[in-house]
């Protein structure tokens, strides 16, 4: 499999059978078959990281949200708890960007805004976590050193009343 994220092309390689499968033994599946789970799960997380936040932006970020915390899903059910703490991490900065969304959707106001990009920033961090600790065990998917696109939030990306 083949995945453009960023400026980057990255790939991952699978052993036979379904890619992300788990074995019937219910052992985490291997690393080459959760590495599709990982590029998905990239995909999401950079599309929620690189939303334009601004007052109109609520409702679309939480539905990227819901995504990254799907693709968050999947990814630990086939692997069987391995990086449970990362993925916990994780799992609790995506839910605090999808309540500062629901908020900002309520509520489109500068405190709400600034709640979503603080946000966004947690989770960044959270992800940057997981990433770097799956690294080891599905290179390729995730060059050393490469950032998750958008990793910092800046403030430009805060919407200013343009």
């Amino acid at each position: 499999m083949v995945a453009i994220t960023g400026m980057s092309v990255i790939s991952c390689g699978g052993q036979g059978g379904r890619p992300g499968a788990m074995p019937a033994d219910g052992t985490p599946a291997s690393a080459a078959a959760i590495c599709p789970d990982l590029v998905a799960l990239r995909v999401a997380l950079n599309d929620l990281i690189l939303v334009r936040v601004g007052p109109a932006a609520g409702a679309e970020i939480g539905v990227r949200a819901r995504d990254a915390g799907h693709r968050l899903d999947v990814l630990a059910a086939r692997t069987a708890g391995r990086w449970r703490i990362q993925v916990a991490a994780l799992r609790s900065a995506i839910g605090v960007v999808r309540d500062a969304a629901a908020r900002l959707a309520a509520h489109p106001d500068s405190a709400s805004i600034t709640a979503v990009t603080q946000s966004l920033q947690g989770a960044s961090a959270a992800a940057e976590g997981l990433l770097a600790v799956i690294t080891v065990d599905c290179p390729g998917s995730y060059p050393p050193g490469a950032a998750l696109a958008g990793a910092h939030v800046r403030p430009s990306r805060v919407w200013a009343g343009e």
